[in-house]
C-alpha cells in the first residue's frame, strides 16, 4: 500500500514507515514528522500517477514544469519514461527544480536543468551510453517509478531489525528505539566493510550510476553508483 505524508507530501510504501513501539507512533521516513501519514487507496495512487503523466506530456511548457515542481517536488523520487521525441528520460523533481536526463539516439546523455520557477537554466552532457537504458513499460510519456519489490523491502527490514538489535545489545538497553538516522548509516557501513572483504551483501536499493541510469541493485555496490 502507498502512504502519503501530509507534512512533506512524500509518497512511499507502507513498510518504509518508522514505527516506535514504545510510544506506538508512526513517523515519515523522509521528514520524521509524526501523525501526518495517510494511506492511499489504489484509486488515489493511480490518480497521482495519471496527474504526473498528464503534466509530463507537456514538459516543454513552463507551466507544466512549474506544476510538476509544485505537486511532486517533495516526492523524493526519480521517475523514468519516454518523452515526446521517443527518447528515454529520467526526471529528478525537487522543490529546487528539475533535472532531466535524456538518452539521445546518438548515444549521448544530455542533462537539462530547470530552476524552481521552471525556467531552463543549463544544459550539459554526461558521457555516452553504450547499452540500452532500462526498458520502460508501455504507456505514457512518464511511466512507473523504480521501486523495490515486497521481498526486497522485507530483506531490508530484516537488516534494519538486526542492526537495531545490535544497538540494544551495545547500549544494554532493550528499550532502545528504532532510529533510521542511526540504523541506516550503521547498516551501510557494515555492508561496505563486508563487501571490501570479498563478501556479497544482499542489500537491495535503487541506485543511479554515473551515466544517470536508474535501476535496482540487489547486492551492495561499493563502486560508482549513488543510492536514491
Amino acid at each position: 500500500m502507498k502512504v502519503r505524508c501530509n507534512n512533506c507530501m512524500a509518497v512511499f510504501d507502507e513498510p518504509e514507515i518508522i514505527y516506535n513501539e514504545k510510544s506506538n507512533t508512526e513517523a515519515c521516513p523522509h521528514c520524521g514528522k509524526i501523525g501526518c501519514l495517510m494511506d492511499l487507496t489504489d484509486e488515489e495512487a493511480q490518480s497521482d500517477e495519471n496527474r504526473l503523466n498528464e503534466l509530463a506530456a507537456h514538459f516543454d511548457s513552463i507551466e507544466s514544469r512549474r506544476k510538476l515542481i509544485e505537486e511532486f517536488g517533495k516526492s523524493h523520487t526519480s521517475y523514468m519514461g519516454i518523452n515526446n521525441h521517443g527518447e528515454q528520460v529520467t526526471l529528478s523533481i525537487s522543490e529546487d527544480g528539475i533535472i532531466e536526463r535524456v538518452w539521445q539516439d546518438d548515444h549521448r546523455v544530455r542533462v537539462e536543468e530547470y530552476d524552481k520557477e521552471g525556467y531552463h537554466v543549463g544544459e550539459s552532457y554526461d558521457g555516452r551510453w553504450t547499452e540500452d537504458p532500462m526498458p520502460i513499460p508501455d504507456g505514457s510519456p512518464l511511466d512507473k517509478e523504480v521501486e523495490l519489490s515486497d521481498a526486497q523491502l522485507q530483506r531490508n527490514d530484516d537488516i534494519y531489525a538486526a542492526v537495531t538489535k545490535m544497538c540494544r545489545v551495545l547500549t544494554e538497553n532493550n528499550e532502545q528505539e528504532f532510529n533510521m538516522s542511526i540504523v541506516g548509516p550503521i547498516a551501510d557501513y557494515a555492508a561496505m566493510l563486508l563487501t571490501r572483504e570479498g563478501n556479497k551483501v544482499r542489500f537491495p536499493s535503487v541506485v543511479q550510476d554515473t551515466a544517470g541510469h536508474i535501476y535496482i541493485e540487489n547486492y551492495y555496490d561499493d563502486g560508482e553508483v549513488q543510492a536514491i
